[in-house]
């Protein structure tokens, strides 16, 4: 060993986590993964080997291990070549066991009434039970790490989830994966509208809310979005609920009524002003809730009006256009900011009559989930040095908030956000979300993360937020994809079967590839990949082999899930490591566990600047003086707090239950032999070699190591 160290850390460096945590582990959980087999099941394994019988296509016991529905999604496999080819006519054993197999088929029918699907798998039962039956479709992103209010609403249902990223042998998989998670995620979302009955007419039966259209009459009928994307930087300076947070008194955090309380009580004193000459009776002016921020502003900020006076400043070029290219909104949109920015030069006719009653707390809740005003505050901690008008930061905000105004555009965002609200104004039932789901924390947690993965630490300042925006905004407005499946039918007169087409949408699960959105265009597998280290949508995300090595998916998801486990250790290590890494999901709810807002404010943090940077330097700060950088950015163990997740879903009774136990033994005697020559066969020796947990002390004492010496 001692040898081979020497020899080969001349050449190469291996930073090792086993030997920095604790319980030398490496920070790696194996939770149990509770698979059910039902009567289904069986029966679908029954009814797809006689298919396989009669065809001659060999067994198929692995593929109904793995996956739902397999007449839909053994396209490509010898299973349906040998279907599609064979000439009618067909024989009639086969035509009765492919008949009787319709009940184990995803039919066209049952999914254009929005049916409900069985997960019909034992592997597909357990995704269910751990992603939508914890509430995941009622979010429309994930829950921060450290948020600064309570979780309410279906955010406090959810508890400490993370995304799931998925690894299977099979290429079906990913398809069925996405399809089924994703069909079943947004029928939840629209059950709550009656109006919706149609799979095929969802995009036609619900169109967007927030679009910046102009009636017959001349009418801005999009005021109320201008208000949800523009970055007032009155509002973002007046409130932040970070800063609420910190001076709360108790060890709880506040509830979203506290901190609309405080929000609403400081806002009044600043629109005494505004309001104290304008008409006491009359009807209720609906404008005063996008004029104030606009009128605020002007008074105070010299460059917003400048800056607000031209269309082209609200967003910066990006290949998705933030949805903003249909045609009303390409015309609307200049004439809602020319009236904006009227506003803003005291030219508004007629002029703003009497002021709404409850004026002071819309513009709370605007304060506090505005996406503009969030986007503004969560770029301007990374950029003190910039003004809070600056047009580049401004521009930058008001791009993220597009990309946010196309997500709750979605027509399955929509649904879900109206069949739960209890607001009229669509508008401020996406307020009234982000309040819930802790918006603000959520952006400064992605900011924070995002200038450091996109190598913008020593960039100007006007690049970084820029770039951050580009990132943020090109994976919060990710167009859903459709991907295709086929239902077999049988055709009885004519002795032969015919395929049936049909695609679903899929958007809260996804497969890492090339695929095509809505509008048949490609979405390639990079934004794939960024929109899943994004906190939205998908939640899941299946890959075969082709995401398991060198590839980041970490930043919302410290869970991996190997649906069929791989044949040799070093392929477990890789997928494993692709959470594994510098800042990951669960390093950060483990910093937030161990400091958190209590720390920042025990050591007299103000607010100013990231709250994230503060942290980890506390945690940097007091992590023991042997201990490498691995701690606390790779590695940061806390009691009961989170850790990377191998889940392993096996059947009962399957060979792999034996399989796993084998590649854990590999995989801790792997270090052995790394270095030596035939190290498969060296690695198999000792595996026979060790039977029992007893010689984990030798084994740790002889393992190659190449970690780098620490001072």
């Amino acid at each position: 060993r001692e040898a081979l160290q020497s020899r080969l850390s001349r050449v190469m460096c291996r930073t090792e986590r086993v030997s920095m945590t604790v319980k030398l582990d490496a920070m790696l959980g194996e939770p149990k993964v509770n698979t059910q087999v039902a009567s289904m099941d069986l029966s679908h394994a029954m009814s797809i080997g006689r298919a396989c019988r009669e065809l001659g296509a060999g067994d198929s016991v692995e593929y109904w291990k793995s996956s739902p529905y397999l007449l839909n999604f053994l396209r490509g496999y010898d299973f349906r070549r040998r279907l599609e080819n064979g000439k009618p006519p067909l024989p009639d054993e086969l035509l009765r066991v492919l008949q009787d197999a319709r009940e184990h088929q995803l039919r066209h029918g049952p999914i254009k009434r929005y049916e409900p699907i069985d997960p019909a798998n034992a592997r597909m039962r357990a995704l269910f039970s751990d992603t939508l039956d914890r509430g995941l479709w009622q979010i429309l992103w994930m829950p921060p790490s450290m948020p600064y209010m309570a979780p309410s609403g279906p955010f406090a249902r959810v508890g400490g989830v993370t995304k799931s990223l998925i690894f299977s042998s099979w290429n079906m998989v990913p398809d069925a994966i996405a399809t089924v998670c994703s069909y079943e995620a947004e029928r939840r979302m629209v059950e709550g509208l009656d109006q919706v009955e149609d799979y095929e007419l969802l995009y036609r039966q619900i169109k967007p809310l927030l679009k910046f259209t102009v009636d017959q009459e001349g009418r801005r009928t999009g005021m109320p979005a201008m208000a949800l994307c523009y970055p007032s930087p009155t509002l973002a300076g007046l409130i932040d609920p970070l800063r609420i947070a910190l001076h709360h008194e108790g060890q709880e955090l506040p509830t979203p009524e506290d901190v609309l309380d405080i929000a609403e009580l400081v806002l009044r004193q600043h629109l005494a002003r505004l309001t104290e000459n304008t008409p006491s009776s009359g009807p209720v002016d609906q404008r005063w809730y996008w004029a104030a921020p606009a009128i605020l502003d002007a008074d105070q900020y010299d460059h917003v009006i400048s800056w607000c006076q031209d269309p082209g400043s609200w967003a910066l070029s990006s290949e998705e256009n933030n949805g903003q290219d249909e045609e009303d909104d390409a015309k609307g949109f200049p004439e809602h900011v020319a009236l904006f920015s009227q506003t803003m030069g005291n030219e508004l006719a007629p002029p703003l009559g009497r002021p709404p009653a409850d004026l002071a707390r819309v513009l709370a809740e605007l304060a506090l989930a505005g996406p503009g005003i969030c986007a503004l505050r969560a770029l301007y901690r990374i950029a003190p040095g910039m003004p809070k008008d600056d047009p580049r930061l401004l521009t930058a905000a008001a791009h993220i908030a597009g990309g946010f105004r196309t997500l709750f555009n979605l027509p399955e965002s929509i649904a879900l956000l109206r069949g739960a609200a209890q607001e009229d104004s669509y508008w401020r039932t996406a307020l009234n979300h982000g309040i819930t789901g802790n918006l603000q924390a959520l952006l400064d947690e992605q900011v924070h993360v995002l200038q450091e993965s996109l190598g913008l630490l020593d960039v100007e300042p006007e690049e970084c937020v820029e770039q951050i925006a580009l990132d943020i905004g090109k994976s919060v407005s990710l167009r859903t994809v459709r991907l295709g499946l086929e239902e077999v039918r049988v055709k009885s007169n004519e002795a032969a079967v015919s395929f049936k087409d049909f695609r679903l949408r899929c958007r809260f699960a996804l497969r890492f590839a090339d695929i095509k959105d809505e509008k048949n265009q490609i979405t390639r597998a990079d934004t794939v990949r960024s929109a899943f280290n994004s906190p939205f949508r998908p939640f899941v995300l299946a890959s075969t082999s082709i995401g398991q090595e060198g590839l980041d998916f970490h930043v919302w998801c410290h869970s991996v899930t190997h649906w069929n486990l791989p044949s040799n250790p070093v392929d477990l290590e890789q997928r494993e490591g692709r959470v594994h890494r510098y800042k990951g999901h669960a390093v950060r709810k483990n910093i937030v566990m161990k400091y958190g807002l209590a720390a920042l404010r025990r050591n007299g943090w103000e607010g100013a600047g990231d709250p994230w940077c503060a942290m980890f330097n506390l945690a940097v700060q007091e992590r023991e003086a042997t201990a490498s950088d691995l701690v606390p950015y790779w590695i940061f163990e806390v009691d009961g707090g989170a850790c990377v997740e191998r889940r392993v879903p096996m059947l009962p009774f399957s060979r792999e239950i034996e399989h796993l136990r084998r590649l854990k033994k590999s995989l801790a005697l792997y270090r052995l032999v790394f270095g030596q020559p035939r190290q498969e066969d060296i690695l198999i020796h000792l595996a026979d070699q060790v039977q029992d947990e007893s010689a984990r002390d030798a084994i740790l004492e002889h393992r190659i190591s190449l970690a780098p010496k620490t001072k």
